[in-house]
């Protein structure tokens, strides 16, 4: 007789309650028939059956019966019968069912000669006994039972229990025999798809053929088609309930495969029922039981298992199973030992699962050496080498960190390189790719996790950290976008353990923090704070944070408190230093008082962020504009130098803002230059066109710099300035209407105050006065400024007398002399009010004021009161030249740099305008002395006048100093000029003084000489942006917080970006390589190892970079 054993080791261990195993197929064991009989015929001569129930085929009794009966002839009859007298009798006491049992299998097994007894003991016990293979090579095989499911199917399937007697004829198509036949041949071979169709259309010829609804049935759950397999199993149960007992076990598989637990459970119950010493039910319901963690039950199983079959080791398996899951490893080894010590079969699974325990209860060591045991007879278990490396890893927190570590890693890659337990392999991928990321080596770690897509993984186990390790990766490479969409996936998709979590929120921080999310980066280093053991990194980050976050609040001294804790933590980083003075810069623009002292102070901490550091470009570019708000335009010129020069890109707007500095010192061919390479480096640098358009403009190249003003228009066609831009370029061309078209174009012209603002302007040099009055007017309105009020009234006063049309006054009428001497007395009582106010307005100034107020008087013919009034005009006119000139940049202090008011730089065009103005008011007082007859004073004017003037203007001062020689000596002497005595020849614009009537004195024509308040076109000059300090400030600051995969040593500040950096030759995972391979493969591994441990190329050259600096 052939004994039943398995022609194949199984590969794995199967996943019980509080395990890590998962389940993997088996070779079935093979029946008796498939040694003896080489394919199942009609006819065929069949050996002798046992006397007991054969386990391992699942044969059932109404077969043995219908095979040994010579007296019932129609055997389908006799097992409705028999059915329902099996269902009655089923809820009666085992005792009973067993005799029934007995009773039954007797009669069919009547002349077999064998004893019944000892037959079921041989076959329940052998189908889990591995057969020994003829091989030099020595392999222990696991243990059957972690793949109790699949052995119980492949059973199922390679069952040939299924003959048929003589008269087969009379109950069987014959047809459906043959295809019953050829499917089970099909699923012996694994040929699942066609041996269904086969059973398909045998049970469509004969739907009655219960063999035929079994294998179908088989075939559907090898095919992992559950539901279908369920419903073949009910129509066998439901026609016959003792066809196979293990029908019942079959369809318990199907139930829980769709998570049906409970329905198992009940199957499985039912069949206890009929046969209460079915041992294979006992062990399966214990292990839904303990699935279901109701491990009392599964331990009542366990143990009706152990007393039907003590010398079996399935019993023992699933009661230390229990005890484990109950934390009672004490208990549970010993019933592990007792499982080896029951049977060779199931020996290597207690061997692990003790182990595992061992591991569990924090027994390393024990647990290594039963694993090292285990695995000198079973040299490829993928799940004994991932154990023990569990075992190595923890071990290495204890001692020999390294060499520990070193051989965790080699059992992984070796549970790997087997690769015959799914889970395992995924575990040990996991393992190592944890240990990589221990090391800060994410590049190994994301490699070693990709290597998951060629082979049998679990690919949603490792996901989280294959996306966590790649968002790592893009925060190294400074893509912090695609790096956030990984941390997003992993929040919304993974659950976070205990290792990665602290990691997720450091790195998420991190990117939060070079993003200028400085909230959300602190959200998560609260996160982090929770922890209990917290690196260093984590609280320089956070410490940065609350610094910037409290200085951005307007509380400074508490973010300068922080920042300070800062430096204490990295005393050799240079960036706390520069937030400290880059937020002491900010603080000097928002005290009202010694400003100086925190801009100085600033500076003073920029400087010594510079000692610690002299590489960062940044650095001299914040601290160039610093020196540059400063005036000291030198050092602030070679401070952008540097920063040119250490950065290790061609920043644009560093070369923009050289170009300002030497527009600022009037080095306009080199500002163009710089201007030139920052429109190269970014050719939608708009500002650039426009100071470049600026120094074309001021070199006289007027056709270029409208050339570049069009280009940075065309740039910035949103930007409100570009209307402001233009209208001023046509305005200092003295392209007056054409500046007006620029300036009211703009779309929010109506409500844009600086706009109409200028646009007024335009109009006054123009002599329109009623619309700058209404644009004047509209500007008060929209920003309700004293000062625009002032023009206001101003306008509203000279209106009294002077009109648009420029009409000039001859001797008229009457009624239009009178008209004109109302009008004249208006307009002084209106001028005496602002007068009171002392005001001063953007367009008139108070000496303004005292001018018309003269030329009304003088027509009025109250010239003592003209006299006063010109003489006032003159003081408040010099007055106004001394304040501005003090307001220059050639006279400021430090202090007067925090002023709002704009840098004044007289031009020589605003100073020729200023001595005009002068001369007008002189000429004034002139005539009201003359008129007076203070010909003295007259005289004396009339000379320094004469002094003043170009020769054209000279001709009638001449004249009438000869009348005032004259007059001092008495002489009659006829005089005879006919032309008007003024120091204007011809109307203009603004030139308002030829609307008024001149004046006869001695037959000499005299004509007062003032205009309408000298307008200054913008300036085009290059200017320092004040805006530019205004806002520095903690974001000024390069956001370059620490980065959490760099390990700093604190004694000498050295940078480690990895801890894995290691003699490559040490790391060998092979082991068995041929000798004449050996050179090419360690050539192979060296270069994987390399590529592994490799850095992203930027980074790597930023350290070659920092190690050439040290050197030199």
């Amino acid at each position: 007789m052939h004994q039943y054993r398995t022609t194949k080791p199984p590969q794995s261990v199967k996943n019980n309650a509080a395990t890590f195993f998962p389940k993997q197929p088996c070779s079935p064991a093979k029946s008796n028939y498939d040694h003896d009989i080489p394919h199942l015929r009609k006819k065929d001569v069949i050996a002798p059956r046992q006397n007991s129930f054969n386990i391992s085929s699942g044969e059932s009794l109404g077969q043995r019966k219908r095979q040994s009966s010579n007296t019932l002839t129609n055997s389908k009859v006799k097992n409705q019968l028999l059915n329902m007298f099996i269902r009655d009798l089923s809820k009666r006491s085992d005792s009973f069912s067993k005799r029934l049992e007995e009773t039954y299998n007797l009669k069919s097994t009547k002349g077999s000669g064998k004893s019944q007894n000892n037959s079921f003991n041989f076959q329940t016990s052998n189908w889990y006994m591995p057969k020994q293979k003829k091989s030099n090579k020595k392999s222990l095989d696991p243990t059957a039972d972690v793949s109790f499911e699949n052995t119980i199917l492949q059973r199922g399937y390679q069952d040939f229990s299924g003959v048929y007697q003589e008269n087969a004829e009379e109950e069987y198509n014959p047809k459906a025999i043959k295809l019953l036949e050829k499917a089970k041949g099909q699923l012996k071979d694994k040929s699942i798809e066609e041996a269904i169709e086969n059973l398909k259309k045998c049970l469509e010829i004969d739907p009655n053929m219960l063999e035929g609804h079994y294998f179908l049935g088989v075939g559907y759950l090898s095919a992992q088609q559950h539901s279908k397999a369920i419903q073949e199993f009910q129509t066998i149960i439901n026609a016959d309930a003792i066809h196979r007992k293990n029908v019942y076990l079959l369809l318990a598989i199907s139930y829980k495969k769709i998570n049906q637990i409970e329905l198992a459970i009940q199957s499985l119950s039912k069949v206890i029922q009929m046969f209460p010493r079915y041992y294979d039910a006992y062990i399966y319901r214990g292990k839904l039981y303990l699935k279901q963690k109701l491990v009392d039950k599964a331990d009542a199983d366990f143990n009706m298992a152990i007393s039907l079959s003590p010398q079996k080791g399935l019993g023992y398996l699933g009661k230390a199973d229990c005890l484990r899951s109950m934390n009672n490893y004490k208990e549970a080894i010993r019933c592990y030992q007792k499982a080896i010590q029951c049977e060779q079969a199931v020996g290597n699974a207690a061997v692990l699962k003790k182990a595992i325990t061992l591991y569990e209860s924090q027994q390393y060591e024990e647990a290594a050496k039963d694993l090292t045991k285990l695995l000198e007879q079973d040299t490829t278990n993928s799940e004994a080498f991932y154990f023990k490396g569990l075992c190595k890893q923890k071990l290495s927190n204890q001692v020999n960190y390294q060499e520990n570590t070193t051989d965790a890693v080699l059992c992984f890659e070796q549970s790997i390189k087997h690769n015959n337990s799914k889970k395992a392999v995924t575990r040990s991928l996991y393992e190592i790719a944890k240990i990589k990321i221990e090391q800060r080596d994410f590049y190994a770690a994301y490699h070693t996790l990709n290597r998951a897509d060629k082979l049998d993984t679990e690919q949603q186990y490792l996901e989280k950290f294959r996306l966590f390790t790649e968002a790592v990766i893009f925060l190294m490479k400074r893509k912090f976008d695609d790096s956030f969409v990984n941390f997003m996936q992993i929040q919304l998709n993974h659950q976070l353990n205990d290792f990665l979590k602290p990691l997720f929120y450091s790195y998420r921080a991190y990117g939060h923090f070079c993003q200028n999310r400085h909230q959300k980066a602190l959200e998560d280093y609260k996160i982090l704070m929770e922890q209990s053991d917290v690196e260093p990194c984590i609280h320089y980050n956070r410490f940065l944070c609350e610094a910037i976050l409290k200085v951005q609040a307007g509380q400074y001294e508490k973010g300068m408190e922080f920042f300070q804790k800062a430096g204490k933590i990295y005393s050799k980083k240079m960036e706390p230093s520069f937030y400290q003075g880059v937020t002491l810069i900010h603080m000097a623009f928002k005290q009202k008082q010694d400003q100086i002292q925190y801009l100085l102070s600033g500076l003073k901490l920029l400087d010594q962020a510079n000692s610690m550091n002299d590489s960062n470009a940044n650095l001299y570019y914040v601290r160039s504009i610093v020196k540059a708000f400063l005036e000291n335009y030198s050092e602030a010129l070679h401070d952008v130098d540097l920063a040119i020069d250490k950065s290790e890109e061609n920043v644009p707007k560093y070369y923009y803002f050289r170009g300002i500095i030497y527009g600022c010192l009037k080095q306009y061919k080199a500002a163009i230059n710089d201007f030139q390479i920052t429109l190269n480096l970014d050719e939608k640098y708009g500002d650039a066109y426009l100071q470049r358009a600026k120094c074309l403009f001021l070199l006289g190249e007027t056709k270029q710099a409208f050339q570049d003003l069009q280009d940075c228009i065309s740039l910035r066609r949103d930007d409100p300035r570009i209307h402001v831009w233009a209208g001023n370029f046509l305005f200092a061309n003295n392209a007056i209407e054409d500046a007006i078209k620029a300036y009211q174009d703009a779309a929010d012209f109506k409500n844009n105050a600086q706009l109409i603002t200028l646009r007024s302007e335009c109009y006054l040099v123009l002599g329109m006065l009623q619309k700058c009055q209404e644009d004047i007017s509209r500007v008060f309105k929209l920003t309700k400024d004293k000062q625009f009020e002032f023009d206001k009234d101003c306008l509203h006063a000279v209106r009294q007398v002077f009109k648009d049309d420029q009409e000039i006054f001859f001797n008229e009428s009457d009624t239009e002399q009178q008209d004109f001497v109302q009008s004249l007395q208006k307009g002084i009582q209106l001028l005496n009010l602002q007068i009171q106010q002392k005001g001063q307005g953007r367009l008139f100034k108070q000496y303004h004021v005292y001018i018309f107020r003269g030329v009304f008087n003088f027509h009025l013919k109250k010239y003592e009161d003209s006299l006063r009034d010109f003489q006032m005009a003159k003081s408040q006119k010099e007055l106004s030249i001394t304040e501005r000139r003090l307001k220059s940049k050639s006279n400021r202090s430090l202090g007067d740099l925090f002023l709002d008011e704009e840098t004044v730089e007289l031009t020589e065009d605003e100073e020729d305008k200023d001595l005009l103005e002068i001369l007008e008011i002189k000429f004034n007082e002139l005539l009201c002395m003359v008129i007076l007859k203070q010909y003295k004073k007259a005289k004396e004017r009339c000379k320094q006048l004469i002094e003043n003037i170009n020769e054209a203007k000279q001709e009638g001062l001449q004249f009438l100093l000869q009348l005032l020689d004259n007059l001092i000596k008495n002489e009659q002497k006829q005089i005879d000029y006919q032309r008007i005595i003024c120091l204007y020849d011809e109307p203009k614009e603004n030139l308002i003084c030829f609307q008024v009537p001149i004046v006869f004195f001695h037959d000499l024509k005299l004509r007062l000489s003032f205009s309408l308040p000298q307008m200054t076109p913008p300036s085009l000059n290059i200017n320092f942006d004040r805006q530019l300090v205004k806002d520095i400030g903690p974001l000024s600051v390069e956001n370059k917080p620490e980065a959490p995969w760099i390990r700093r040593e604190q004694l000498d500040d050295i940078i480690i970006f990895t801890d894995n950096i290691q003699l490559i030759d040490d790391v060998r995972l092979e082991t068995e390589v041929d000798q004449q391979q050996q050179p090419k493969q360690v050539e192979v591994d060296r270069k994987d190892a390399k590529n592994n441990l490799m850095l992203d190329r930027d980074v790597e050259e930023k350290l070659q970079r920092i190690l050439e600096r040290r050197q030199q």
